[in-house]
């Protein structure tokens, strides 16, 4: 169903393969800078200011789901954002049209290898969750059956994600955690902010 809606998304937004790559290729030559700069970055190369801010926000996390997958995540469900007032805004990734676009490509990189070797495994290595799945590997723990949740942090998202705003049904979108998203993401949140000095590389193809 996911890949159905990433096709429609793509189509939705305009973007295809190219465009994604190109999206790419910026975010991870800009890893050092704010979120705010990369997507300034990214309307400089032609992206409306919606769309850059998304897939700042949420490429890299779609590039790194096959490999959470392959390690036993089985949960990709929604996230959360604090807007500038400091209220959390909720939102789930499968209505993120640049998350299921860039999933699909990412999908189709780990079959066939389309994307630049070294933007994938930059962005990929990068990312709060392998950061904190590589740590936890370490310690010799199992993820099968984990549940990822993604934690914004930058206020500047807010504006730019498509909310939750329908609650949605727990039979069509699965079961929602304990607490709530919100609840899961603020203690996804804590975890990766406690993990900023992590840099050990998990390759892309780790069992």
């Amino acid at each position: 169903m996911l890949l159905a809606r990433s096709q429609a998304a793509r189509h939705h937004i305009g973007m295809n393969s190219a465009d994604l790559i190109t999206a790419a290729t910026i975010i991870a030559r800009s890893g050092d800078l704010a979120d705010e700069e990369q997507a300034e970055r990214l309307v400089a190369a032609g992206f409306e200011e919606s769309v850059a801010y998304r897939l700042v926000a949420f490429l890299p996390s779609a590039f790194a789901r096959p490999v959470l997958e392959e390690l036993g995540v089985t949960e990709f469900g929604g996230g959360s954002v604090d807007d500038e007032d400091g209220a959390m805004i909720s939102f789930w990734l499968e209505d993120q049209p640049e998350y299921c676009a860039a999933l699909a490509l990412a999908r189709e990189h780990r079959r066939v290898g389309i994307i630049p070797s070294e933007i994938y495994a930059t962005i990929v290595e990068g990312t709060a969750e392998i950061e904190a799945l590589s740590k936890a590997r370490n310690q010799g723990q199992k993820f099968k059956g984990g549940t990822i949740a993604i934690a914004l942090n930058s206020s500047s998202h807010a504006a730019h994600v498509v909310r939750d705003e329908r609650g949605g049904d727990s039979a069509e979108r699965g079961a929602r955690p304990e607490g709530g998203w919100a609840s899961l993401c603020a203690r996804s949140q804590a975890l990766f902010r406690r993990l900023k000095d992590l840099r050990r590389v998990l390759p892309p193809d780790a069992p």
